[in-house]
């Protein structure tokens, strides 16, 4: 099941592990800049949502492209679902953990507007603020976390959000 607009390549075998083309057909003017390993994990915490428990889980590749990040889950190794993908406009913050015994994390807090667009058990009548966690079990998050804070700050620039200037030093009058 793919929980949004991500139109996987049919061409593709339901394994991505060894196959350099994508997995996924691209928005127009979309390039890839960094593939996690295979043994990446994602989990997907959904508050209120309409199933039973309010997690999704899966296995597999985690993608960073200029306009979003995406998980495409392995054949193998099964999962809640077949690909995820979460535009950075969505995205109200994120962290990266890492602690002394286990793989390092990162975590994002993003909103759902309209959960149709999403493909999240969700009701709709409301907006809905859910996390994501990417476990990378063999490594990567160096290249992610750097490739994926460059791409979401030009996002954010695009999209007319500005950091604010620093206020101009004035020397201080001679007694």
């Amino acid at each position: 099941m793919s929980l949004n607009c991500v139109i996987l390549n049919d061409s593709m075998t339901s394994d991505t592990s060894n196959d350099s083309s994508l997995p996924f057909i691209p928005l127009p003017g979309e390039l890839v800049v960094y593939r996690s390993p295979d043994r990446t994990s994602l989990q997907i915490t959904i508050p209120h949502s309409l199933m039973r428990r309010n997690f999704l889980k899966a296995v597999g590749n985690v993608y960073v492209t200029n306009k979003r990040v995406l998980m495409i889950t392995s054949a193998l190794r099964g999962g809640d679902f077949q690909s995820f993908n979460l535009p950075y406009r969505t995205i109200t913050q994120s962290e990266l953990v890492t602690p002394w015994i286990g793989p390092t994390r990162w975590r994002c807090s993003f909103i759902v507007v309209n959960p149709l667009e999403c493909g999240l058990p969700l009701a709709s009548n409301q907006t809905h603020h859910c996390s994501l966690e990417i476990v990378f079990n063999e490594g990567g998050f160096v290249e992610f976390v750097k490739e994926f804070e460059t791409l979401f700050i030009e996002a954010g620039r695009s999209a007319g959000i500005e950091e604010e200037d620093l206020p101009a030093y004035q020397e201080p009058d001679s007694m």
